[in-house]
C-alpha cells in the first residue's frame, strides 16, 4: 500500500470536482502486472480514463512512454478516482540505480 499526502497547486491535476482546496481521500491506486491488459478490462466495464487529470499531469498516451512513477487515472463506480500503474511508484519497491534524467522524472 502506498499513501501519499497531496497538496495540489494545479486545479486541473486535482480534477474539476475537487479543486486545490479539497481535503480528504482523493483517489486510490493499484499496481498491475500488465497495463495494456488492465486498460482493456477497464474499458470493457465502462471505466473511462480521466483524460483531464492525465493530461494535466503530462501523461500523454500518444507520446513517449514514461516508465517510472506513472499512474494513469480512471473514473470508477460512484465517480471514485483510481489509478493504475504497471511500473513501480517511487517508494514502493527497492529503487534500481537510475540515470539522472530518470531521477528527475520520479521526483
Amino acid at each position: 500500500m502506498n499513501l501519499a499526502i497531496l497538496n495540489f497547486i494545479n486545479p486541473a491535476a486535482a480534477g474539476a470536482e475537487y479543486g486545490v482546496e479539497y481535503s480528504g481521500i482523493h483517489h486510490i491506486g493499484f499496481e498491475v502486472e500488465d497495463l495494456k491488459e488492465a486498460t482493456t478490462k477497464l474499458e470493457s466495464i465502462g471505466s473511462a480514463p480521466r483524460d483531464d487529470i492525465n493530461q494535466a499531469l503530462g501523461l500523454n498516451h500518444m507520446g513517449p512512454a514514461r516508465k517510472f512513477n506513472v499512474e494513469t487515472k480512471y473514473s470508477g463506480p460512484d465517480n471514485v478516482i483510481f489509478d493504475v500503474s504497471e511500473d513501480w511508484v517511487v517508494g514502493t519497491h527497492e529503487e534500481p540505480e537510475l540515470g539522472e534524467a530518470i531521477k528527475a522524472e520520479v521526483r
